[in-house]
């Protein structure tokens, strides 16, 4: 490697020049550097730290695969990391392509080649076993014989093992060669038996008082697996297999409907939903609005869903009676939008997380600042999404039942995917442990989710000023026949 020299930019840092090539060191958050060279052989380290969309040119490890799009066949890559999150996993992503090759060793007593696992796969038992509370007594029990394994047993069987593919049939024709490795693994003088036994207990130890950090560091880096935060969780197929047909007309067990809208920088994405005695729910119609909220067309067309007139099957015309527009993107057009339409029932609201908030709150908020002004409601968004949850776990029709008709998945393919996309779980928050929801993966779609909590929202503010309202005796006022106010102009909404 050349010597360095002050004003040579190829010796530097991050630039090291040899005879016959040269090193480069990039940050995975550069995307300037990520793209400024072509490169042959390319080295990503830790690739589940990597963003997903850097500059919004694309994910690091993608950015870093195009510089070597040059050299075709001639071109190298290995990719190195500890996986991370489960279902978000870059190198488990990776390791599911290829050949996925684990590494075989001989029992030092029987012979009989095997992995070295921390639980068995099949009946769920450990193998790495020990005294509670000594776990300088750690063995490993032979999946053959049973035989339990010394620690300095692997100076023996270590040099004597073999890589093996799973699955030879993948790997894309040869070309994805893919390798997993535990920490049991680890050369005697290194990470003993006794220090991973000694580091599941100290976990387990932190779990029982509610942190899982120790745990989650436990499986990505000595177990080389994903991490699935526990928590509860409803599986979108299970809400699949209860559609119901396809109705004509709205269910006679509506009693009122409300709308919950969501704002995106691009669109709006609303679910109508109606409520009937006992909170049991019906899915209206799903419409997503592809045209920037900046443009009084997004806006008209939102207009046409408030006012739409629906006749249920015993004759009875409705309308929505509550709308609830969340006011986190586009906040000023929100709030124009709401002011106009207030007669309508129309509202701009602002979630607002945490346990023990209300769902609906009736104060009246100002947003006085010169950015953004008007007015709106607040909506704790963990205490709906414990409401709906609840809905979600009924499987038979009746109270809290959602009824979903058919032809929303057939529309929306990931519908049920994006309703399930969260799950409750524990986490800690300024020092105290409390119990919220968080997504099951990063950037996963959630915009169904977040505008059935809406919808929820918009039925409790009409609850909380008419209590019976909910009752089967109770039947909703007729929809007013009076003419739609006029629409506000494109000055006042941008």
């Amino acid at each position: 490697v050349a010597e360095a020299k002050s004003r040579n930019r190829d010796n530097t840092i991050k630039m090291k020049t040899f005879p016959g090539g040269y090193l480069k060191l990039v940050g995975a958050q550069s995307a300037s550097g990520l793209t400024s060279m072509t490169c042959r052989y390319v080295l990503l380290d830790e690739a589940d730290d990597h963003k997903a969309n850097v500059s919004y040119a694309g994910s690091s490890v993608s950015l870093a695969l195009g510089r070597q799009t040059t050299y075709g066949e001639m071109r190298k890559t290995l990719i190195v990391s500890s996986p991370k999150v489960k279902g978000d996993s870059e190198i488990e992503a990776w390791y599911e392509r290829g050949d996925r090759r684990r590494y075989w060793v001989p029992c030092p007593r029987c012979g009989e080649f095997q992995v070295l696992e921390w639980r068995d796969p099949e009946t769920g038992a450990f193998r790495l076993v020990w005294p509670q509370g000594h776990p300088d007594e750690a063995r490993y029990l032979c999946a053959g014989c049973g035989a339990a394994w010394e620690n300095r047993d692997k100076n023996a069987f270590l040099p004597a093992g073999e890589w093996r593919p799973d699955r030879p049939d993948l790997g894309e024709g040869g070309t994805i060669v893919s390798f997993a490795l535990n920490a049991l693994y680890s050369p005697v003088g290194m990470y003993s038996w006794a220090d991973m036994a000694r580091q599941w207990e100290k976990a387990n130890e932190r779990v029982r008082a509610g942190d899982i950090e120790e745990l989650r560091a436990f499986v990505n880096t000595r177990l080389a697996e994903s991490f699935a935060e526990p928590g509860e969780q409803i599986d979108p197929n299970a809400l699949a297999n209860r559609l119901d047909p396809d109705w004509d007309a709205v269910p006679a067990g509506v009693l009122c409907i409300v709308i919950g809208v969501d704002v995106q920088d691009d669109r709006l994405e609303a679910v109508t939903l109606g409520i009937g005695a006992g909170w049991e729910m019906w899915v209206l119609s799903y419409n997503v609005i592809l045209s920037d909220p900046l443009d009084q067309q997004t806006w008209t067309a939102l207009d046409a869903l408030v006012l739409r007139h629906w006749q249920t099957e015993d004759g009875r015309p409705l309308r929505a009676a509550a709308t609830c527009v969340d006011s986190g993107h586009r906040t000023q057009a929100v709030y124009d939008y709401a002011r106009t339409r207030k007669k309508w029932g129309v509202r701009a609201i602002k979630g607002v997380g945490g346990p023990a908030k209300p769902i609906w709150d009736k104060a009246i908020r100002k947003a006085g600042k010169l950015k953004h002004q008007g007015v709106f409601y607040a909506v704790g968004t963990d205490t709906t999404k414990d409401k709906l949850h609840e809905c979600l776990k009924v499987t038979m029709p009746g109270p809290k039942f959602l009824h979903v008709p058919a032809r929303i998945p057939r529309a929306y393919p990931d519908w049920f995917e994006q309703l399930t996309s969260e799950r409750r779980v524990n986490y800690r928050e300024k020092g105290k442990e409390v119990r919220g929801w968080r997504p099951i993966t990063e950037g996963r779609r959630n915009e169904v989710l977040d505008t059935m909590v809406y919808a929820l929202a918009a039925a409790y503010s009409i609850q909380m000023g008419r209590p019976g309202f909910f009752d089967p005796r109770a039947l909703p006022e007729p929809a007013p026949s009076r003419a739609p106010e006029p629409a506000p102009d494109r000055k006042s909404v941008v």
